[in-house]
């Protein structure tokens, strides 16, 4: 039974969060074979900080612009059979990897596994911390899966030419096309943060269109080959 996973993080600026980020990953109950991080033209101290965690990180800097590019740049560097996904500013829960990786060894004719998300935010109200969250069941975000590194030769790459909101699901729409296989398990394994500089709090109406824009785009391409 093959347990080794890559784990693969492309960020700009996330010193303010990393240091937690990595943590989580340190305290998986099943650690990386290999974490690879992908700088897109950083302006911080997010190296520094994430060497401070993890001292034999692969840092590879991205030549282009953008997550999609520097994504793409660290899936081809992974070494490992098992690819996994993480944000700079979200976190794993303790038995993501153990129960993923189980997960796939146990059922070969899956590709892909995904956990259920808790979003978090932390405010401060009357001088007190307070968390808020909310769960979701699994869905499939990247951050939130497990893939046989293979997929990204079978299914493709990430698509460098869709915007920040769009790759997302523009990869699991082609790759459904392709028959990729999925599974959910019934568990929070990925705990994603809330905060003000979060794309989708800043971008809001940005990402309902990119979002509308791939539906419609899809509808038109699925009533063309009818």
């Amino acid at each position: 039974m093959n347990t080794d996973y890559s784990l693969v993080m492309a960020t700009k600026n996330g010193e303010k969060f990393i240091a937690e980020t990595l943590s989580s990953v340190l305290n998986q109950t099943l650690r990386p074979a290999q974490v690879i991080m992908v700088i897109d033209h950083a302006t911080d101290d997010t190296v520094k900080v994430a060497k401070s965690v993890i001292s034999d990180l692969e840092i590879y800097h991205s030549e282009g612009h953008g997550m999609v590019l520097a994504t793409n740049l660290g899936i081809s560097k992974v070494t490992s059979p098992y690819v996994a996904f993480l944000d700079h500013d979200d976190l794993w829960a303790p038995t993501k990897q153990e129960a993923q990786i189980e997960f796939l060894n146990q059922h070969l004719e899956f590709d892909v596994v995904c956990s259920g998300t808790r979003n978090f935010a932390k405010r401060i109200i009357d001088g007190k911390e307070i968390e808020a969250h909310r769960d979701f069941a699994a869905g499939r975000l990247f951050s939130a899966s497990t893939f046989r590194t293979d997929c990204f030769t079978r299914f493709g790459q990430l698509d460098e030419n869709q915007g920040h909101f769009q790759w997302l699901y523009q990869w699991w729409a082609n790759a459904t096309e392709l028959g990729v296989k999925y599974a959910s398990l019934e568990k929070i394994h990925l705990l994603r943060r809330i905060h003000e500089s979060n794309s989708w709090v800043s971008q809001t109406e940005v990402a309902h269109n990119q979002l509308l824009e791939v539906v419609r785009r899809h509808k038109k391409r699925n009533r063309e080959t009818l």
